[in-house]
C-alpha cells in the first residue's frame, strides 16, 4: 500500500509549462515553514506510535532533528539568495541547490531508518509522508537553473534531474493546498489524519 501511495504522489505527473525561476524560488520560499510544519506532525505521528520518545535520543529523533535542521538552512539559503545583489546571485542559487540536496538525504535516511521499525501504522505514515516532502523538494531542485559554472556535484547528480515526470504544473498553480492534500493523505490512509497540516 505504501508504494500504492507513492504511486499516485507521482502520477501527478505533469510536463513542465510555462515555469520561471522565480517562480520556482517563490514556491521554494513558501514551501519550506509548511515542509517544517510536516516534520512536527511526523514528530507527533512517531510519538503516538512508540517509536520515538519525548526528550529520549534515538536514531529517528536525530534523523527529524537534522531533517528540521536542513529544511531550515534551506530557508536561510533563499533569503540570502534573495538579499544578494545581482553579481552574487549564481553563488547564492549554488548554496540554495547545496541545501536542497542535504535536506533530501536527511529526509531520506529517516525513511531508511523509521523501515527498521517494521511496518506498523506509524512507520508507514511517517515514510509516506517523507516521500511527499522528498518528492516536492526534488521537484522544486529540477527546475532550478544550473549555477555557472556548475560544480562538480550537478555533473554527478545529472541523471536524478532527467526524471520522467515533473509535477511542477501542479504545484506552481496550487501549491500548498496540493502539497498538504498529498501529505495528510498519507498521514490519514495510515489512521493519523488528526496530525494534519491545517
Amino acid at each position: 500500500m505504501h508504494k500504492v501511495f507513492i504511486a499516485s504522489v507521482l502520477c501527478l505527473a505533469l510536463v513542465l509549462t510555462g515555469c520561471t525561476f522565480s517562480s520556482v524560488m517563490t514556491q521554494l520560499e513558501k514551501y519550506i515553514p509548511i515542509a517544517l510544519q510536516a516534520i512536527e506532525s511526523i514528530i507527533s505521528v512517531l510519538v503516538q506510535g512508540g517509536i520515538i520518545k519525548t526528550g529520549q535520543a534515538s536514531t529517528i529523533s536525530n534523523d527529524v532533528t537534522m531533517a528540521s535542521s536542513s529544511l531550515q538552512d534551506v530557508e536561510n539559503a533563499v533569503a540570502a539568495y534573495n538579499a544578494a545583489p545581482a553579481a552574487d546571485k549564481n553563488t547564492k542559487l549554488g548554496v540554495v541547490i547545496t541545501a536542497l540536496e542535504a535536506s533530501q538525504t536527511e529526509l531520506a535516511q529517516g525513511i531508511r531508518d523509521v523501515g527498521l521499525n517494521g511496518n506498523s501504522p506509524a512507520a508507514l505514515a511517517t515514510e509516506a509522508g517523507l516521500q511527499v516532502i522528498i518528492t516536492t523538494l526534488a521537484t522544486i531542485e529540477v527546475n532550478l537553473p544550473t549555477p555557472t559554472p556548475a560544480p562538480a556535484w550537478v555533473h554527478a547528480n545529472a541523471a536524478k534531474a532527467k526524471f520522467s515526470f515533473n509535477p511542477w504544473g501542479v504545484f506552481k498553480n496550487n501549491y500548498p493546498g496540493q502539497f498538504k492534500q498529498q501529505f495528510n493523505g498519507a498521514l490519514a490512509h495510515r489512521g493519523f489524519s488528526q496530525f494534519a497540516l491545517k
